[in-house]
């Protein structure tokens, strides 16, 4: 089993002492939808403005419309679209000055979860045909992946298109040769150098900060180019960072200085905005003696009452050996801001300024909090219950999410049904969700019609266990 577990395509649940393997589920959008010069026209237009993903269908009609929203679906795959058709900035002004733009493409792709699985496999088939690599990845398609807009697995047809398009796509980036073999071995253990610098930038901000903030913003651009731009990138190369589900950014200020610049990464199912839901986060203290990685909060447009409550949930699903610190003792300065996001931290570490950790360590830290940020967010998606085997907190999914709904606005349980929806895969509008919740509190006898295949058994299934309904 300890064997299995290593596998990309293996997921592996942990509950009340109980391990499980299951094969891990991707969907339909998660792999290219055409060609990927199609994709590079589409990123060259993005560029230069010709296009504008928000606005396709007024811009276009139908064959180019057809091409440009398959274009505009696989830019999403390397996180430089958003869900809300929006560009990422930081990718996208990367990607423009990158000398070779294939190689940036491959480095997003490599840490993408499909396209990872599809990288480990054609290694393990090395010694068969191209067509007998094809077939079976076809085959693996066809096991693993399920249609986004439905919950069928991907049919034959699909499969042989889909799979095609994205092994051209990995041949086109110099991932593997025309043979459909990785140029590098997947299994072959080396000391390799730590690519990333993120210590060494870290403490180039806290060194340079007070400095830059005696000029106005636009005076000092190396800093903002540092936090928006610099920073963002080395995360996103990481390996355990993929740029299609999570969302990076920094900010020294709009306007004028920030007196505590951040650095953030969102998962994109939880939140795309730091105003808003939870998200990993570097907080600087004002005097730039410190810097602190956390899980912190959107103070803009979450509750008082409501930051208490997810606080508390986040620090319940902690283990008690974790070198994260869950207390209120975080100290970032005197300011409204400083006061603001420190109340709003569930949990933390801190790195004085000085004695920052070696890049591994600092490295690992951030993959130790990514791991307690997703394990949240299975638990309040249902996506798979969790616990710790030495003194853990965490009680069963459903509890929490029993306990969360008790305490909820009517506004805050549409929002939190609407992310739980999401997260399954499913992509209703939060309207349609809305909708669903005040009939049935009028009346709970509802009757949903539509055509076969648009949705409305699953979305009465998934509506009830967002709620805690599972049995």
């Amino acid at each position: 089993m300890s064997i299995f577990s290593l596998f990309p395509f293996v997921e592996v649940s942990d509950f009340n002492n109980n391990i499980t393997l299951c094969l891990k589920e991707y969907y339909t959008d998660d792999i290219p939808n055409d060609n990927y010069e199609e994709l590079k026209r589409f990123l060259t237009d993005l560029v230069e403005e010709k296009v504008n993903p928000k606005l396709l269908n007024m811009d276009y009609k139908g064959n180019e419309y057809r091409i440009k929203s398959k274009s505009r679906q696989d830019a999403r795959i390397l996180g430089i679209i958003n869900e809300n058709n929006e560009p990422n900035i930081t990718l996208l002004s990367t990607y423009s000055e990158a000398k070779n733009k294939e190689t940036f493409v491959k480095n997003l792709l490599e840490n993408q979860g499909y396209f990872k699985i599809v990288i480990f496999c054609l290694d393990l088939l090395r010694n068969v045909t191209k067509k007998e690599r094809r077939n079976q990845i076809e085959e693996l398609g066809r096991i693993i992946i399920r249609n986004s807009r439905g919950n069928n697995l991907m049919v034959e047809s699909v499969a042989k298109e889909r799979s095609y398009y994205l092994l051209l796509w990995l041949e086109k980036n110099g991932t593997i040769n025309e043979e459909w073999i990785p140029c590098d071995n997947f299994f072959i253990k080396r000391e390799k150098i730590m690519s990333s610098n993120l210590s060494n930038s870290l403490t180039q901000l806290m060194n340079e900060y007070l400095k830059s903030k005696e000029e106005s913003v636009g005076v000092t651009p190396q800093m903002g180019y540092l936090v928006r731009n610099d920073i963002p990138m080395q995360i996103y190369n990481l390996d355990f960072i993929a740029s299609n589900q999570y969302i990076v950014t920094g900010s020294v200020g709009v306007g004028r200085w920030a007196s505590v610049p951040w650095i953030a990464i969102m998962n994109r199912i939880i939140t795309t905005s730091t105003k808003k839901g939870y998200y990993i986060v570097y907080l600087f203290s004002e005097d730039m003696k410190s810097v602190y990685l956390t899980i912190g909060l959107g103070v803009e447009k979450t509750q008082r009452e409501e930051i208490i409550r997810i606080k508390e949930e986040i620090r319940s699903t902690i283990p008690q050996y974790s070198k994260f610190l869950i207390d209120d003792l975080i100290n970032l300065g005197t300011g409204t801001k400083a006061k603001e996001y420190a109340f709003s931290t569930a949990a933390y570490i801190k790195y004085d300024h000085g004695q920052f950790p070696n890049e591994i360590e600092l490295i690992n830290d951030l993959k130790d909090m990514i791991k307690i940020y997703e394990n949240y967010i299975k638990i309040k998606t249902g996506a798979s219950p969790i616990s710790y085997d030495s003194g853990g907190r965490t009680k069963k999914s459903k509890d929490l999410v029993r306990e969360k709904i008790e305490y909820l606005s009517y506004n805050n349980l549409i929002s939190h049904i609407f992310t739980f929806i999401k997260g399954k895969g499913f992509f209703y509008g939060e309207d349609e969700i809305n909708n669903l919740f005040l009939s049935l509190k009028t009346k709970p006898f509802v009757i949903i019609s539509g055509i076969s295949g648009t949705g409305k058994t699953k979305i009465v299934q998934w509506f009830a266990e967002s709620v805690g309904a599972t049995e």
